[in-house]
């Protein structure tokens, strides 16, 4: 990830509106499937590579914060160093990712949901989620140093210009939901719901949202405290701890709301219904990492 890109979602509750994004890439579409087939109930940190349009952005404004810091050669070439390790790490956890999902939709197209595996995969997709964000915290506190005070403001500030605007009701919350419902309305008509199938799925879909939603300003906020740590003279590892347990609270929230969504949803659907579901989460999450680094 890049430096700025890492700045302004260290502690995102999920990576929402960045490249779809996360911030958001990846939520966007895999959050619309998350609500609409009720599989992927912890999904993790945004798809995309060095490759394609979103490795071309995440490029460009790379090199123009750096630009705007005055960095030099040698801060450059440490800066591009922390993304490209985090690329690596995340390509080698490609497999795992590709594990991960198929498991979720193997646990929702069985005829009863095992407690025991759906707890299992709630706390796997939580801890997947995490070793993004301590990824992205790590290559935080190595670059802290490289910098000057005055370059590190100017990092901040271009970040704080530059980031996602997170709150309820603005362009990126109403993006967000005009996604979801368009994906809900795909697998409502894939599957041939009834009436009362679509109630459920589609109240299901909204309270995950409007948990998502309500969670916006508590990002921004975490957001803004994260950019302040970095700029200050010496990162406070005690106050990034306390950051990372209140993002871990809330995600673990969302998670909750998400794992009964899918309770709710898998009661209603017939067998084939829930295999026509995971299908087509399954076909989302390929599509999407042909349109990313090819991850997945």
């Amino acid at each position: 990830m890049k430096l700025l890109r890492f700045m302004s979602n260290c502690l995102p509750i999920q990576r929402v509106f960045t490249r779809t994004s996360r911030r958001q890439r990846l939520m966007l579409a895999c959050l619309a499937l998350l609500m609409a087939t009720g599989t992927a109930f912890a999904a993790g940190g945004p798809h995309g590579g060095p490759q394609g349009l979103w490795g071309a952005r995440m490029q460009a404004q790379l090199e123009e914060a750096l630009a705007q810091a005055k960095a030099t050669p040698a801060q450059s070439a440490a800066v591009f160093k922390e993304r490209d390790a985090m690329q690596a790490q995340r390509r080698s956890n490609g497999k795992a990712r590709h594990g991960l999902h198929k498991a979720m939709a193997d646990a929702f197209v069985a005829d009863k949901l095992d407690p025991v595996a759906v707890a299992r995969l709630r706390e796997q997709s939580l801890q997947a989620r995490n070793q993004g964000h301590e990824l992205m915290l790590q290559a935080l506190v190595h670059v802290h140093d490289v910098f000057s005070a005055e370059q590190r403001k100017a990092l901040v500030a271009y970040a704080q210009n530059e980031r996602p605007k997170l709150h309820a009701g603005n362009w990126q919350s109403r993006m967000m939901r005009h996604m979801a419902e368009r994906k809900t309305d795909e697998l409502l008509s894939k599957i041939q719901a009834t009436p009362a199938q679509k109630a459920t799925i589609v109240a299901a879909r909204d309270k995950v949202l409007t948990t998502f939603e309500a969670q916006m300003g508590n990002h921004q906020a975490q957001m803004d405290e994260t950019l302040q740590l970095f700029a200050a003279e010496r990162m406070d590892n005690a106050k990034l701890e306390a950051l990372a347990t209140k993002r871990d609270a809330q995600a673990r929230d969302i998670a909750d709301v998400v794992v009964k969504a899918i309770s709710d949803i898998h009661a209603v659907l017939t067998p084939a219904q829930r295999k026509q579901a995971a299908d087509f989460l399954s076909q989302m999450h390929r599509e999407h990492g042909e349109r990313g680094s090819g991850e997945g």
